[in-house]
């Protein structure tokens, strides 16, 4: 049950009503960006919330039980409220985000009645399409950790414990083959050593960018990318890319002598070790 102010409440009781929706939206990076239904800027609770142009949102829906309420929006992007560039950079993906029920013509007149996390961001035809997730998303989370042969930590955290910056190179691109693929000046490095490593660019267009990366071959020189950069890469563009991890025990103990950081279970028998009937 939501619980009005005595101003909103009086409000909602009239015939004609003034309201609208306020959306905050707060970064992966700490920045709130808030944006309103309403056809001008309205500052409520602090924030400035700016016009933004939908192009679409499914019926926000609220239910009694325990599954998580979903509702699709899409956003019209607009460099002076949500550009581009930041959603490409996923500063978007998986921000916390709170819809508010708001009178225009009184701002301190409103009411959160929604609580939740976006979901990962898509961009199209200048349009962003973006999932509300409620916080129910929780429940449906895995608690606890699996059993598995791989580690489960990632490279770097607190649990892995591996120092990124012993295991980051820094370079610049000397050709672009395609959008995959780039030859760098980076020095000797063993072929797949940056397998499944994080490159980002640090200038350039592509600048605070990250890509994975899929392949590394040490006797061209070349680099290809899981994806391919979202602008231009130009010869002379910085970068700095650290090694990757595969998550294999053999990888932890040979590459980044970590065994005692080892998150797997290697000795865990597969499910034909468990079923095999032994010989009689």
């Amino acid at each position: 049950m939501k619980l009005f102010s005595a101003g909103l409440d009086a409000h909602l009781q009239q015939r004609v009503t003034t309201l609208c929706t306020c959306i905050k939206i707060t970064r992966q990076d700490g920045t709130i960006i808030g944006v309103t239904s309403h056809d001008v800027q309205l500052p409520v609770d602090g924030v400035i919330y700016q016009v933004a142009r939908m192009a679409n949102a499914t019926e926000l829906a609220q239910k009694a039980d325990a599954s998580v309420d979903n509702q699709e929006m899409d956003w019209i992007v607009d460099a002076a409220v949500i550009s581009e560039r930041d959603l490409e950079s996923g500063l978007y993906d998986y921000a916390t985000i709170e819809v508010l029920l708001v009178n225009y013509l009184d701002t301190t007149q409103f009411a959160i009645m929604k609580r939740g996390h976006l979901g990962e961001v898509s961009l199209a035809d200048q349009v962003a399409k973006t999932e509300f997730r409620s916080l129910a998303q929780a429940l449906q989370q895995t608690i606890g950790r699996a059993y598995g042969p791989d580690c489960d930590a990632v490279l770097g955290d607190s649990r892995c414990k591996v120092g990124l910056a012993s295991i980051t190179s820094t370079g610049y691109v000397t050709a672009v083959l395609d959008s995959h693929r780039i030859q760098i000046s980076l020095g000797a490095a063993a072929d797949d050593y940056f397998n499944y490593g994080l490159l980002t660019f640090t200038d350039g267009a592509n600048a605070g960018i990250g890509y994975e990366v899929k392949d590394w071959d040490q006797a061209s020189q070349t680099i290809t990318l899981m994806l391919p950069a979202r602008y231009t890469v130009a010869a002379g563009d910085q970068f700095s890319v650290y090694a990757g991890c595969d998550k294999a025990f053999a990888t932890c103990r040979d590459k980044f002598n970590n065994v005692v950081n080892f998150r797997g279970f290697p000795d865990v028998p597969g499910t034909d070790g468990m079923l095999e009937t032994p010989d009689v």
